[in-house]
């Protein structure tokens, strides 16, 4: 999107061309889903919150506790590295449940181990958020990864998330971030 400001302080004082500052940004549109999800035969209401673009295609598991989901996403490399980007999922789930039980959990994107840009913040006493942030570097290192491999024409970035072992992704004694659309960038930058 290209902003070209034409005015300042009111709307009759036109500036000259050559003082018109020009913007080239972007605008990111999120989406809030709500889905239900079965856990030991029990219907689980989750809150999804993606603050990049909107998520299609959720499916769930439950016999793996595998969340899936879909987003589109504009993998070009040099569009990248010319953008300030982060990609930030939230998923929102009433406790107790058995899906944030381990504290711990294992993520892809596109089939490329994100793990460690998957925490938990359970500090809520009443709902546990999942967060999926992918800071800048950590997609560029994706898409170079995924272009590789040829995946990247496919105009999607395709997320699962499952529980794992121990609490090392956890950040509950960090405070909540629910809601937030931190520019925190956890995770592995390498």
């Amino acid at each position: 999107m290209i902003v070209r400001i034409e005015t300042v302080e009111c709307d009759n004082a036109l500036l000259p061309d050559s003082q018109e500052p020009i913007y080239d940004s972007w605008l990111s549109i999120g989406n809030t889903e709500n889905q239900q999800i079965d856990i030991g035969g029990k219907q689980v209401p989750i809150k999804i919150i993606s603050y990049y673009d909107k998520l299609k295609d959720f499916r769930f598991d439950a016999k793996n506790m595998q969340m899936k989901l879909d987003m589109p996403f504009n993998w070009n490399l040099s569009r990248l590295e010319n953008s300030s980007i982060f990609v930030h999922e939230e998923i929102y789930v009433p406790k107790p449940n058995a899906f944030t039980l381990k504290g711990g959990f294992t993520g892809t994107v596109n089939g490329a181990n994100i793990s460690k840009n998957v925490v938990l913040d359970n500090s809520n006493p009443n709902t546990d958020v999942v967060h999926v942030m992918l800071p800048k570097n950590d997609l560029l290192n994706l898409a170079d990864q995924l272009d590789k491999n040829g995946q990247t024409s496919n105009g999607t970035m395709s997320f699962m998330v499952q529980p794992g072992e121990g609490s090392a992704n956890s950040m509950g004694s960090m405070g909540s971030m629910s809601g937030s659309n931190s520019s925190i960038a956890m995770g592995n930058t390498s």
